[in-house]
């Protein structure tokens, strides 16, 4: 019989307390805590070998941390206990037994999960019908995952773990990836979401957690990411000849670059934005001037680089 098992009122969606992780020599997880709140998009972020991948198999049962604690919803972490009720997950890998149709594979996981959705509703939703009464191992890369994205979603679980979600997907794929996480979220749900796809994670993400070589190097609200970064980016246009505009930006302590796709227009990047505002705007006629702070990407690279560890926020 499938256990109903439900949050504990008020506790965390996640909670890493001291987590490490040994492979022989490689250290996999090294005192990791962090705590994420439900009913928010949480992406994990990290280059490879930063230990995501260790994180998430600790977090739903596939491995044991050698040290720390693990809790979800207020129920201790450990294989087969309360918490497989709770979190579902979408691996990185996509392995189904080759000789069971999408149809079998999904009614199979799907049982696991006490307020699943039916099964054709569920092959509907994730436009699976056409296929479903075909092998897996006759699946393209795509049509795969797409599968284990509805087996992860279709559980209505109360928090869904999604890795590389988009892999392998086409345009209408990653759009589908995207309006199931939002749907999620709206509905209370909580998703953690390891990608490097940071166009997926600067469109879908509330907070970011980032791991290096297995430490956890800071945890942040997007906005708060984004102004990890220190400075803003000034993109304008003048006419003036290239020398007088370097002149006019040197002027205010400011090093321009020329946009290399537009003749014209130059962008500068300078942690005093109001102040160089200004210069430009009473330096240049007609700038166009915009302000913009920089994308998730560029403050990742920096961070990470920098082995900058912040802390993690409450």
């Amino acid at each position: 019989m499938r256990a109903d098992v439900r949050p504990v009122p008020g506790a965390p969606a996640v909670e890493f307390h001291g987590v490490s992780k040994n492979f022989g020599d490689t250290t996999a997880l090294r005192d990791a805590s962090f705590s994420l709140a439900p009913g928010s998009v949480h992406a994990l972020l990290g280059p490879n070998g930063s230990g995501k991948t260790t994180a998430i198999d600790i977090l739903t049962g596939g491995r044991r941390a050698d040290a720390g604690e693990v809790w979800a919803f207020g129920h201790r972490v450990r294989r087969g206990g309360p918490t497989a009720f709770l979190v579902s997950l979408m691996p990185q890998a996509v392995d189904f037994p080759e000789y069971l149709t999408c149809r079998e594979v999904l009614a199979l996981c799907l049982a696991h999960y006490p307020r699943a959705s039916p099964v054709d509703e569920v092959l509907e939703r994730f436009d699976l019908t056409g296929i479903a009464s075909r092998q897996t191992g006759g699946l393209s890369g795509g049509q795969a995952r797409s599968l284990a994205l509805a087996t992860a979603i279709g559980g209505n679980t109360d928090m869904v773990v999604l890795d590389e979600p988009s892999a392998s997907l086409d345009v209408f794929g990653r759009e589908r990836v995207a309006r199931v996480v939002r749907e999620v979220r709206d509905q209370g749900g909580t998703v953690l979401l390891a990608s490097h796809d940071m166009q997926e994670v600067e469109r879908l993400a509330d907070s970011i957690l980032c791991l290096r070589r297995g430490e956890v190097l800071g945890q942040w609200g997007v906005d708060d990411f984004r102004a990890k970064a220190g400075y803003r980016t000034l993109t304008f246009a003048s006419s003036l000849p290239a020398v007088r505009v370097r002149e006019l930006c040197r002027s205010g302590g400011l090093d321009p670059r020329p946009d290399e796709r537009i003749p014209g227009r130059w962008h500068v990047d300078t942690d005093r934005s109001d102040a160089a505002a200004k210069l430009l705007l009473d330096g240049t006629a007609r700038p166009c001037l915009t302000i913009a702070q920089p994308g998730i990407s560029e403050v990742f690279e920096r961070i990470v680089s920098s082995g900058d560890r912040a802390g993690v926020a409450g």
